[in-house]
């Protein structure tokens, strides 16, 4: 035994007989261990290997010769394999007895078991092993002799890499071998490949084994080849190189089938599968014999064993394929692109088991086509067509007699038939992954019984039936049936059921019936015949859209321009003839409603303009058809739409905004010149030019402000007729009767002596009326309050005014009835002053403040809690007061400890309080929702230090509710969703804006001062902040304008004064309080929000003027006389939106740009994206390129300003973002779009996560959990993306309100919209797995910055790669552009380590080849050429970097960051000096770091390492990066790893790294410099000498001669 130590070493061997029978008697004085290391005794009886054997030999022969491995594999087999953990199964003891039997007669595989544990062994055997068992107690006293703790020992060692090697076996199923039927494939020598590749099996970073470590993956039954799971494991991991690769040849789409040509598919799967063989040549032995076991492994993993359908999905797939036994490189290729469509098929066949025999008898033929799609739909129809009656009916045959089944209940035969429709729902749900299913006539049949059978009783279904059955041909959308069914339709109960059915019956019609056939003339009659239904609109869009893709997307200019254009079309004319002497019906308003908004609103105006005179001329015309008058007035709406939207300052000077080849003159012209016509639709096409600028925003009093300015530009609007109506457009009081009557009387009162003034004014306030008093209040604030914001009062108003203030002081009303009343009409109200100047929002919000004290000073002050804080305020300090907030963290404590027993709170440091159940103690950390800080456990019971407790301990009892009295000062709160306890928010809203409006409104009165109690001195500012914080968030929560929602709260407050509550008392508990919110909640509110814009309408219809002026016409509220109806058709002149979006929609679009080769402190960052657009598009002459570059940078754009105000108090992975993210514009840098956590990129890293958090956030808040699963970005499909789009066309599937004045209500089909949202954004959908880092896409690697993604990447290529040095005669001489050259072998790496390697012989040039994805490198690349004539390969790439990084080196060193250069001691310079060797000492073991090899680390280090955006702390020790951590390469190979331990200087910072490298750098230029001036001082001393001993010569000569 060899030891390391200098001393001499002394072995003897001392027997000791000992009789065992008295052992315990026989003590010996001497101590054996006296002056000896260790005793070891060796017993006396023969051994079954003497103790030589196992001394003189290395272990490697000892198992070869004398204790064999053959025999340790016979002794140990069993244990090795039971470190695996299979299921206790029979099944899985039956398995490990067979292995027992039969590996070790196995003789290739003991020998492969024998050679990989050999290789195992030399890396992994002490030195001195024997030592080691001999200076271990714990062995020797477990055996009886030294040889046999020996022979356990190497028994024990040899086990380890047996026991890992078969598990690595057994997990990619190689143990197959045995036991196996595969007849000339079941043996070893086969296999032998796959199992000497470390790829496939690789042993390095398994544990330890002991028995029952290995978990073995769940078995899959029926696979019968060896390696499947693993060679399917391989190609799946390439995937994403094929798709490079098929992307790469998208130029090559076929223009009929839009997709890939295949001949092209073929060259991309024919070099994938090359380049797959070479990364993992074991994949050749599937070739050929092997293809057709590989398959039926494939189905059978895809089936997770269940073996009993593997031949009918074998059969799709290679019908699919027309391949019987496919390529498995191309069944890969098919699978990736079709498994969903395949899986579809193959559960529908499922879903009717029936078929499974017929589907499979049809015989394979390659050369027959079989449109299986349309076979199997058929089929599947077919039977769940039967199956329906089936559950009704006794016979199934077509005789005429059907009877109707009579045993079962009608509970029963509907529990049945809901079974039916479930299994409909999934048969259609599957075939929407057939592309044939929309086209299939038998699936729409089953369609149609499917939608008839939710709104049909049985026996209206069996008529239904019994006329198909007996039907000429298949069709069921023939005359009979389609007349049946809709009037069945119409005779049963309108429900949204049956409105759903109805409807999806026509829009299968409408998709059915081809568009000639007499059919679909009949079907039009009878739908154009009927008053529409609700949501009819989308059908007659179906019927327009498709008439107009028959005219060539002309049909309406047709209709407009000429009329022959119903001569060429039957359906048209059926149309016409439907709707003659209908112009002003329901059905010809939704025609025109379809042709305005979803044909002519999406033309151009200039488009649209040519067609003007064409339409005023039918408009005059009293022989135009009906379909063309409808037509020529949507036309005309639409271009009255589009004038206004080409305008600018609209509101002060006119200007229009036409393109450059529209005159602005000659269009106004034509238009001032039509409308001089007298003509009754001319007339309303006036007023709907002015019900336009209502679009625009405009008020009533603006819309004559226009008229008034415009009256030259724009004659026709001088003698239209205006009521004398004040700014605000409305009188809210008009609602009351009474309100007519004083204000007429009032204005009596003008002229009148101050006698009769007091009795008029007295009628007001006679009986001490409630609506009188309003009324009267009304009166005042419309014609003396109001009136402010359009003029000052005039003289006659003035008069007036002082009147009736006279007569109000000296009335016996109430104090604060007359001192509000007086205040207004003079004013000086403490909230609200007006004047002409005010802005229309605060105008409005007076209104409305206006009406709320009206109706509380008018009504007794025990009617509302509200009149009292009106009446008297000063009593209602101790009492719980509306919207005040409750103690809300009480309340869900509460809800928590009954619902768990028990809690306990915690609160993070930004405010956040959470509960832990159980025992109270936090367990696991997590994040805090709100500041994303930890929160929860660091340790067990061990808070975060970001978090604080708020109980002591567990709460198990219900805690007190503490809810404050009086009123509480509070912050505004622009939250659109809060509220408190259980009021609607909107509700919230609106009772907050009272209570602050009827205090403010007392602002400097004591008894307000006293109610708020605040240090704010200044009452009336804080209460206008709430009120105008409250009427925003209202605006917000309804997306509505100023006027509609004051119209709405007005409408709120009238209804409150008609059914007053009569004493209710002080709010003593919060129970009263919550009691009395939920009322007023339910009763007012609700109702009235449940249609918001309809309650509007209706409140403004209510409040018309009953002497109709233009204000009303455009108002749409005038009175509508049957003669007014038929002479201007105000029904198809009423205004409607400009389109349906219910909200806002907009995705995130993430643009990924092309990578930019240049570095961060270079190109990418002085890049913008209007310059990376223009030098994209510079070489395309269409300006194709830059038109869709731009387009998605404008959405690109769009997308990052929504959401980008959204994470500007977000973090992103811990770190905080700066407050001033910059809004996208063009002139910006491109870093702003790349996507990696760095820099500026961290926003739209912390955008997408945002997105993502938000959808993930939603998703759960749904109480029906959907579960969607996750996938890699580089495996999704289109489908399983939500795509960027305006799906403001979505709500197609809506409806306007058909009555005048109600246009801009919006009637939604749910149903429909909801399940084109579930298509759009949910079905198919996928989360997008993070790969590494909470990144989505593998981090792009700028030049310079590979090695801060990877920083072990060269010492991962020499693990994937052997290396080898470059010879000289290949090294480059010349290299023209470094950086580039640089950045090429980045990407080789990079894609290297991605592949996994390759053969390290083969060219580089001829790996770039290979690859679709590496081609841009041979694109005007100087460093490809220069690799072409160098032919260096694979084996060669480390050193080639590493020889080229020298070039750049001087460069990239002097622009290192400061933090890098500091300054070395002279203690640290001293250590340097004693660590490195820099007298180039000659030895053939380095006892000190050599000096150029030290410097050479350094440069490496900085260069690749500290030049970059780096993350490396200055602080660090540099020993961390240049010692510890060999796996970073900075050091040549000849430098050994021991002598850096032991030398490296321990002081050096990585803040030294610059200084340290100029240092010692310049100290061998010293040494260097001195050993050269001694090496020519040396070669001037032999000069010399020469010289010398010639002269001694020459001296020589002459005296030789003499």
């Amino acid at each position: 035994m060899a030891n390391k130590s200098d001393n001499p070493l002394k072995h003897t061997c001392i027997i000791l007989h000992l009789k065992r029978q008295h052992v315990t008697s026989t003590v010996s004085p001497f101590n054996f261990m006296c002056g000896w290391d260790q005793i070891t005794i060796e017993a006396l009886d023969p051994q079954e290997y003497p103790l030589i054997t196992y001394m003189n030999d290395n272990l490697v022969d000892i198992l070869n010769t004398s204790f064999k491995f053959e025999e340790i594999i016979n002794r140990e087999l069993l244990w090795c394999l039971l470190c695996m953990k299979f299921p206790q199964t029979y099944e899985s003891a039956n398995y490990l007895k067979m292995l027992v039997q039969q590996i070790p007669c196995d003789r290739e595989f003991v020998d492969w078991l024998k050679s990989k544990t050999f290789n195992w062994l030399k890396n992994n055997l002490p030195e001195d092993w024997q030592l080691d068992v001999a200076t271990n107690k714990a062995n020797l006293y477990l055996y009886s002799s030294f040889s046999l703790a020996l022979q356990t020992y190497i028994c024990n060692l040899v086990r380890k890499p047996v026991a890992q090697l078969l598990f690595a076996a057994e997990k990619v199923s190689g143990l197959l071998i045995f036991g196996n039927d595969l007849a000339t494939f079941n043996n070893f020598s086969f296999w032998k490949p796959a199992f000497m590749d470390t790829k496939i099996l690789n042993i390095d970073s398994m544990i330890e084994p002991r028995p029952d470590i290995y978990q073995v993956p769940k078995k899959i039954d029926g696979l019968r080849l060896p390696f499947s799971i693993s060679f399917m494991e391989w190609i799946n991991k390439f995937k994403g190189l094929y798709q490079d690769d098929v992307i790469a040849s998208e130029e090559n789409i076929d223009d009929e089938t839009d997709e890939l040509q295949s001949d092209i598919v073929n060259v991309c799967i024919e070099r994938f599968s090359e380049s797959l063989m070479s990364i993992i040549p074991a994949l050749n032995l599937l070739q050929n014999d092997l293809a057709d076991l590989y398959f039926k492994d494939f189905v059978t993993f895809i089936l997770r064993g269940d073996n009993n359908y593997n031949q009918l999905l074998c059969w799709i797939i290679s019908h699919n394929m027309k391949q019987e036994t496919p390529d498995p490189i191309k069944l890969h290729a098919f699978w990736w692109n079709n498994a969903d469509l395949v899986l579809a098929e193959f559960q529908l066949i499922l879903l009717c088991p029936s078929i499974i025999n017929k589907i499979l008898d049809i015989e394979f033929d390659e050369s027959k086509e079989l449109d299986f799609e349309d076979y199997l739909l058929k089929l599947v129809s077919d039977i769940m067509i039967n199956n329906l009656f089936n559950v009704i009916i006794k016979d199934d045959s077509k005789d005429k007699g059907i009877e109707i089944e009579e045993e079962g209940t009608e509970n029963e035969m509907h529990c049945r038939l809901q079974l039916w429709q479930c299994e409909v729902a999934k048969i259609l749900s599957l075939s929407c992954k057939l592309e044939t299913s929309f086209e299939n006539p038998s699936l729409q049949k089953l369609k149609v019984y499917n939608d008839l059978s939710k709104s049909f009783p049985w026996t209206q279904l069996l008529e239904i039936r019994h006329l198909d059955m007996n039907a000429e041909d298949d069709d069921i959308f023939d005359e009979q049936i389609i007349n049946l069914v809709l009037d069945k339709f119409d005779k049963v109960e309108k429900t949204e059921i049956s409105l759903l059915s109805r409807h999806s019956f026509i829009y299968r019609c409408l998709d059915i019936i081809p568009l000639e056939s007499t059919i679909r003339s009949h079907f039009y009659k009878k739908i154009f015949s009927q008053e529409p239904l609700p949501l009819t609109f989308y059908t007659i869009y179906l019927i327009f859209e498709a008439e107009n893709r028959e005219q060539e997307e002309l049909l309406f200019f047709k209709l407009i321009d000429n009329i022959d254009v119903f001569n060429d079309s039957q359906q048209l004319q059926d149309i016409e003839n439907t709707l003659f002497e209908q112009k002003n019906s329901a059905m010809a308003t939704l025609c025109c409603d379809v042709i305005q908004a979803q044909f002519f609103m999406k033309c151009e105006f200039r488009e649209l303009f040519e067609y003007f005179l064409k339409a005023i001329n039918i408009l005059i015309d009293s022989k135009a058809k009906t379909l063309q008058l409808v037509t020529a007035i949507a036309l005309l709406k639409a271009i009255a739409d589009e004038l206004w939207n080409h305008t600018r300052s609209i509101k002060t000077n006119l200007e229009f905004t036409f393109e450059d080849d529209e005159n602005e003159n000659d269009i106004i012209d034509v238009l001032n010149q039509r409308l001089k016509i007298d003509h009754n639709l001319i007339y309303s096409f006036k007023i709907y030019l002015l019900k336009a600028l209502r679009l625009k925003g405009l008020l009533i009093d603006e819309i004559k402000q226009f008229c008034n300015m415009n009256q030259q530009l724009l004659p026709w609007v001088i003698n239209l007729e205006w009521n004398d109506y004040n700014r605000l457009g409305f009188n809210p009081y008009l609602y009351f009767e009474q309100f007519k009557r004083i204000n007429e009387s009032s204005r009596k009162m003008i002229q009148s002596d101050e006698l009769y003034s007091e009795t008029i004014f007295n009628t007001f306030i006679e009986n001490n009326d409630i609506v009188q008093k309003i009324s009267f209040a009304g009166m005042v604030i419309s014609n003396f309050y109001i009136i402010r914001a359009s003029r000052n009062l005039n003289q006659a108003e003035s008069i007036l005014k002082q009147k009736i203030s006279s007569c109000l002081e000296s009335s016996q009303l109430q104090q604060n009835y007359k001192t509000y009343l007086i205040n207004f009409m003079s004013n000086i109200n403490q909230l609200y002053k007006l004047d002409p100047n005010v802005e229309n929002t605060e105008m409005f919000i007076s209104s409305v403040v206006a009406h709320i004290v009206a109706l509380h000073i008018s009504i007794p002050a025990n009617a509302s809690p509200l009149a009292a804080y009106m009446q008297e305020l000063h009593e209602y300090n101790d009492t719980y007061i509306l919207t005040s907030p409750s103690d809300e963290l009480s309340i869900i404590t509460n809800a928590i400890i009954s619902a768990e027993k028990g809690t306990r709170r915690y609160k993070c440091k930004c405010g956040y309080i959470y509960f832990i159940g159980n025992c109270g103690r936090p367990k696991q950390e997590s994040d805090c929702p709100q500041c994303k800080k930890k929160v929860g456990a660091k340790a067990y019971h061990v808070l975060v230090d970001e978090s604080n407790e708020i109980d002591n301990d567990k709460i198990t009892q219900t805690i007190d509710v503490n809810d404050k009295k009086g009123y509480m000062v509070e912050e505004c709160i622009d939250d659109i969703n809060y509220s408190i306890r259980t009021m609607h928010r909107a509700t919230y809203r609106i009772l907050h804006l009272f209570l602050h409006s009827i205090i403010g409104i007392q602002a400097n009165s004591p008894a307000a001062i006293a109610f708020i109690s605040s240090q704010d001195n200044d009452i009336t500012s804080y209460c206008k902040r709430h009120i105008e914080n409250d009427w925003n968030v209202l605006k917000n929560n309804f997306a509505c304008e100023d006027e509609t929602l004051a119209l709405v709260i007005h409408a709120i407050l009238s209804e409150m004064s008609q059914e007053l509550q009569q004493d209710i008392e002080k709010f003593t508990t919060s129970n009263q309080r919550e009691a009395w919110e939920e009322q007023f909640n339910q009763q007012y509110v609700l109702p009235k929000i449940k249609n918001f814009m309809g309650t509007a309408n209706d409140f403004r219809m209510k409040i018309a003027n009953s002497q109709p002026k233009t204000e009303d016409e455009i108002n749409e509220t005038m009175n509508i006389t049957e003669e007014y109806n038929v002479n201007y058709l105000p029904r198809l002149w009423r205004l409607i939106v400009d389109s349906m979006p219910l909200a806002n929609c907009k995705i995130c679009k993430t643009t990924f740009f092309k990578s930019f080769s240049s570095n961060r402190e270079g190109k990418a960052y002085n890049l913008t994206f209007q310059q990376f657009i223009n030098d994209e598009s510079k070489n395309d002459g269409t300006g194709k390129t830059k038109r869709s570059l731009e387009k998605l940078f404008e959405e690109f754009a769009n997308s990052w300003n929504i959401v980008i105000p959204n994470i500007k108090k977000y973090r992103y992975q811990c770190r905080e973002l700066p407050s001033d993210i910059p809004k996208m514009h063009s002139d910006l840098s491109v870093i702003y779009g790349l996507y990696e956590p760095i820099d500026e990129s961290l926003f739209l890293c912390a955008a997408i996560e945002f997105m993502s958090l938000k959808f993930i956030e939603e998703i759960d808040g749904q109480e029906t959990i959907y579960c969607i699963p996750s996938i890699f970005l580089e495996n999704v499909k289109p489908e399983n993306i939500i795509h960027y789009k305006d799906i403001s066309e979505i709500f197609i599937y809506s409806q306007y309100d058909l009555r005048i004045g109600h246009g801009q209500e919006i009637q939604y089909d749910l149903y429909k919209i909801e399940a084109e949202l579930a298509i759009e954004f949910v079905s198919a959908k996928r989360i997008i797995e993070c790969i590494e880092d909470n990144l989505y896409l593998n981090k792009f690697i700028y030049r310079k910055e590979l090695f801060t993604g990877s920083m072990r990447i060269l010492r991962e290529i020499k693990d994937l790669l052997h290396q080898e040095p470059i010879p000289d005669d290949k090294k480059p001489i010349k290299v023209e552009n470094p950086k580039e050259l640089l950045s090429t072998l980045e990407i080789i790496f990079c894609f290297l380590k991605r592949t996994s390697g390759e053969d390290c012989n083969i060219l580089i040039t001829d790996y770039i080849s290979k690859w679709m994805k590496l081609a841009v490198l041979k694109k005007n690349n100087s460093s490809y050429d220069l690799l072409t004539r160098s032919r260096l390969q694979l084996k060669h790439v480390v050193a080639l970097y590493e020889l080229i990084e020298e070039y750049v080196a001087e460069v990239v060193l002097s622009c290192i960051p400061l933090k890098y250069q500091n300054k070395l001691n002279e203690s640290m310079k001293l250590e340097i000096m004693d660590a490195i060797d820099i007298e180039r000492t000659v030895s053939s073991k380095f006892i000190k770091i050599p000096a150029e090899a030290f410097v050479t680390a350094l440069k490496r280090f900085i260069v690749r390492y500290l030049s970059t955006v780096c993350k490396i702390s200055e602080s660090d020790p540099l020993s961390i990066y240049l010692v510890d951590d060999e796996s970073l390469e900075c050091w040549p190979d000849y430098v050994s790893i021991e002598v850096l331990q032991d030398k490296f200087p321990k002081t050096l910072l990585v803040s030294h790294a610059y200084d340290a490298y100029q240092f010692v750098k310049e100290e061998i230029e010293r040494i260097n410099l001195i050993y050269q001036e001694e090496l020519m001082m040396k070669q001037n001393q032999e000069n010399q000498a020469k010289q010398k001993k010639k002269k001694e010569k020459r001296k020589d000569k002459p005296f030789r001669k003499t």
